[in-house]
Order: C-alpha cells, then sequence, then structure tokens
C-alpha cells in the first residue's frame, strides 16, 4: 500500500486477532479434514487423482471460502477472494483442494481488514 505505515506489523496484528476466532478455526479445521479424506480416496463420489487434479466437479471448496471471508471481513472480502483465487498467488497454487480455498479466505479477510486500517482508518 503506498505511503502506508507498519503495514507487515498491522497485517500480523490483524491476522492474529481473525486467529483468536474459534468459528475461523472450524473452516481451518474442515478444510483440513476434507482434504484428508479426499487425499485418502475417502470422499465418497471424488477420487484422489480427482482430489489433486482440484476437480471442478466440486464446489464445496469455494462455498467454503465464501462463507469464511464474507465472516472475515464481509462483502469486499469475498471479492477480494474472487481475485486472489484466479490469481493464486505464492502458495496458495501448491495447496490442496479445500486448503487453497481457505487460506485465500483467510488472506481476502486480513488483507479487506487491513486496507480498511490503513486507508479508511477503520
Amino acid at each position: 500500500m503506498p505511503g502506508a505505515q507498519n503495514v507487515e506489523e498491522e497485517a500480523r496484528r490483524l491476522l492474529d486477532a481473525v486467529l483468536r476466532a474459534p468459528n475461523v478455526w472450524a473452516f481451518i479445521y474442515a478444510a483440513g479434514e476434507l482434504d484428508a479424506k479426499a487425499a485418502a480416496g475417502a470422499y465418497r463420489g471424488l477420487t484422489p487423482e480427482e482430489h489433486a487434479a482440484d476437480s471442478k466437479k466440486i464446489v464445496a471448496d469455494e462455498s467454503l471460502a465464501v462463507a469464511l471471508a464474507e465472516y472475515i471481513g464481509g462483502f469486499k472480502a469475498v471479492l477480494m477472494l474472487y481475485w486472489l483465487d484466479g490469481h493464486k498467488p505464492g502458495p496458495l497454487a501448491r495447496l490442496p483442494m479445500f486448503a487453497d480455498d481457505v487460506a485465500a479466505a483467510l488472506a481476502a479477510g486480513v488483507l479487506t481488514k487491513l486496507y480498511d486500517s490503513v486507508i479508511h482508518g477503520l
């Protein structure tokens, strides 16, 4: 963010605050369990190969991510989620099917809160 001071420190503070919410952990745990079951072949109707390829027949990963982004940062976070999910920057591209979307939602929520804090003073 051009001209912003202490952005990394503020981002860490916001991430810590978000990660104190037990509901956020429910989304994270759900993604981990779903990825583990799918990778082991225990996700009914989804082969481990389809899971590894992030099959487009599964939309539950997107739904989980939208709900988490909305919970953390509202509609602006959902819009940021769609941008992050479309670009898959950095390590997001290497995460499993559910984890990548939940991680993108977490990042989207924190980035939205960071933007509001730094730019708008909210």
